[in-house]
């Protein structure tokens, strides 16, 4: 499960940097993009959980941050022509929610250390990001690309964090 959140955090992060590369471009035209990502990615979560659901640790939190994922991710492919308001707005909410997901694993994990820290961090920084994707989408509105490429980037980082945070099976 470590190897595949990390894998998802690498194809997030590469999905971050495509937005930043189609900065031009409207949502209708990366949205499919974006939408592919984010149901593998929340197929990646569900199936995380399925893995791993006899052990505590992940198993409140992973399972509705993946079905939460998916369902936007089917909300992009649905709909790609929704107005750019609201998508920045959608997409602020995915990534409070994905932080305070963070934030409970953090308090779930034992001991201390880099890794907890890291969790902790990472869920607090998503938190603020997608707070202020929410409060202000008008401002998103601008650059919808680059406000989603820092969104998947951040996301990206999340799973990363998490994936070298779990521990390994020689562990």
């Amino acid at each position: 499960m470590r190897v595949l959140m990390i894998v998802m955090g690498v194809a997030l992060t590469v999905t971050g940097v495509f937005c930043f590369m189609n900065l031009e471009k409207t949502w209708g035209s990366f949205a499919f993009v974006v939408g592919v990502m984010m149901l593998i990615s929340g197929a990646g979560n569900v199936l995380s959980y399925l893995i791993e659901r006899k052990n505590k640790y992940r198993a409140g939190w992973v399972l509705p941050e993946g079905l939460f994922t998916m369902a936007l991710g089917g909300i992009a492919l649905l709909y790609p022509f929704g107005a750019d308001l609201m998508i920045t707005a959608v997409f602020g909410v995915w990534l409070i929610m994905s932080g305070v997901f963070r934030l409970t694993a953090f308090l779930e994990m034992k001991g201390s250390g880099s890794a907890r820290a890291s969790v902790a961090l990472s869920g607090l920084i998503s938190v603020a990001v997608g707070i202020f994707g929410f409060a202000h989408p008008y401002l998103f509105g601008v650059a919808l690309a680059a406000v989603l490429g820092v969104f998947f980037i951040m996301q990206g980082i999340n799973a990363l964090v998490m994936g070298l945070a779990l521990p390994s099976k020689g562990r």
